[in-house]
């Protein structure tokens, strides 16, 4: 009886160290762009989120990370992307951000970036991008009779 209490104690810590490698090898093999949420607003337009995991050496200890936001109007047209990148590394206790960065890439003219800028604190990194609209130019594009 005690042979096979040994026997099923041994079983079962071989089953949970297997499983304990399974995390690293899903972190490596799911490389991609993973949608995170979607924000819907009155008039039709909406914000995704998605999560990308960037290439990196496998034994490096390190991820980088790119968080996008993407604006698109009702007509589901991209009018804009604001992406977070950040760089951490990986300790037996935990994670440091190593850099922080925000970059804007616009596709519709009628946006313009205020300000930008792009921090770390810990092993969080951080992006703040404010965008602005020219509503005399989205007017003028959708009702051009109004300027005659």
């Amino acid at each position: 009886m005690k042979r096979n209490i040994i026997k099923m104690i041994a079983g079962l810590l071989a089953f949970v160290l297997l499983l304990s490698g399974l995390p690293t090898q899903i972190a490596h093999a799911s490389a991609g762009e993973e949608l995170l949420e979607v924000i819907s607003y009155a008039d039709g337009s909406y914000l995704e989120i998605t999560l990308e995991t960037l290439p990196q050496a496998r034994a490096s200890g390190s991820v980088t990370k790119a968080k996008n936001y993407v604006y698109k109007n009702e007509n589901k047209i991209e009018q804009w992307k604001i992406t977070l990148t950040g760089s951490f590394t990986y300790t037996g206790t935990g994670s440091t951000c190593t850099a922080s960065s925000c970059n804007v890439t616009i596709y519709n003219s009628v946006w313009s970036v205020a300000s930008k800028s792009a921090t770390k604190s810990g092993n969080t990194a951080y992006c703040s991008a404010r965008m602005v609209k020219n509503i005399w130019e989205r007017l003028f594009l959708r009702n051009p009779v109004i300027l005659l």
